[in-house]
């Protein structure tokens, strides 16, 4: 079973995702061989694939480059499944986001328009591309939680002393990528509610941060903005916007936090939202998308998103139920569900369902 992964890197690509699936499906099915790369897609080895997997296709435009067109893309596209190469694609999201990548925004269009199979991370996305892409096959796949990755599970004085934080402080973990100005607006409107309750929100990528110096001596404006945001609204961050901690220091996060907060107001799905399940952690969320079914599903906080200001509220009930350790859904063994073992096997299922019927179409 040969799989091409649409990503010019799945091992570089942000976040654990791809290359997580990939190793473990890897690790119990041998007969699974990968490739990715975006010359790889160009070239004439394309067609010796069974399967194209598409993740996100306008990064995966990007990557290219600008060589090759939107034509050329669906061209492409239209000559492998002519050769009886099934296309299947992850529906992380139903567009792009803000300005990110905008310029490519048509490829969402051409890989859904054009897949056999659709994965999706949950309910919502899947009834409204049921409606939106009838030609296609939708299956739900759910986000697993990254166990593979993050084995270590530091103690909480551990962690403090790590992150040089204060016990005596509650902790709002904003994990991710600050995608637009409002989502840092959202993290500082709620802030500013909690800035009297000795409440600090960890936000490790909201802001980039320059390490120079002016004449040697005078911290740059981006540094007294740190100081600033940390001083005025308790946000901490590090300064970094691409990969702000590493993986190794994710756990000591999640260790001091008391809530995760997804701090998105235009969203489908999120690894944030999932995340914390690992770590045993409440989450708190927008009420949109396959995010909101997926938290409202397991009796945790949500927000309107069309109402930003009011969010903090969100985040004072999931404090007060982390306090409560009264943790609701999903306890003890429910969250296997979510596992990088049993979502790798559903996948490996899927790549087998889809690959019958390749072999069928070319021998005809």
């Amino acid at each position: 079973m040969k799989i091409y992964i649409a990503h010019d890197n799945p091992y570089d690509a942000g976040n654990p995702y791809i290359y997580t699936l990939m190793d473990c499906i890897s690790q119990y099915h041998s007969d699974v061989k990968w490739g990715w790369g975006v010359s790889e897609f160009w070239g004439k080895n394309i067609f010796s694939y069974d399967i194209i997997h598409f993740h996100w296709p306008q990064v995966f435009m990007a990557s290219d480059n600008r060589r090759h067109s939107m034509s050329d893309f669906s061209n492409r596209i239209a000559e492998l499944k002519k050769k009886g190469i099934r296309i299947i694609a992850t529906c992380h999201d139903l567009t792009c986001h803000y300005r990110q990548c905008a310029e490519f925004s048509k490829s969402f269009d051409i890989v859904y328009g054009m897949a056999d199979v659709i994965f999706h991370l949950g309910e919502y996305s899947k009834k409204l591309f049921e409606r939106k892409y009838p030609n296609s096959n939708h299956c739900l796949l759910p986000h697993h939680t990254f166990d593979t990755v993050y084995k270590e599970f530091p103690l909480r004085k551990d962690a403090l002393k790590r992150l040089k934080l204060n016990e005596s402080n509650t902790y709002v973990l904003c994990l991710g990528m600050f995608r637009s100005e409002e989502e840092r607006k959202l993290v500082i409107e709620c802030a500013k509610k909690f800035k009297y309750r000795k409440t600090y929100f960890l936000a490790p990528a909201f802001m980039n941060v320059s390490k120079k110096y002016w004449f040697k001596f005078f911290p740059t404006i981006s540094r007294l903005k740190q100081l600033y945001y940390k001083w005025k609204y308790h946000i901490i961050c590090t300064g970094k916007t691409w990969v702000p901690i590493t993986d190794d220091e994710i756990p000591f996060y999640y260790a001091v936090a008391d809530v995760a907060f997804v701090h998105r107001l235009k969203i489908l799905n999120s690894g944030n939202a999932i995340l914390p399940m690992l770590f045993k952690k409440i989450v708190v969320g927008p009420d949109t998308g396959n995010v909101g079914e997926i938290l409202k599903q397991w009796g945790y906080p949500v927000f309107d998103p069309e109402k930003p200001k009011l969010a903090y509220k969100a985040i004072e009930q999931g404090v007060n139920l982390a306090r409560s350790n009264n943790l609701p859904f999903p306890k003890n063994g429910q969250n296997m569900l979510y596992s990088t073992l049993i979502v790798s096997n559903m996948l490996y299922e899927y790549y087998q369902n889809a690959i019958h019927i390749v072999h069928r179409i070319k021998n005809i």
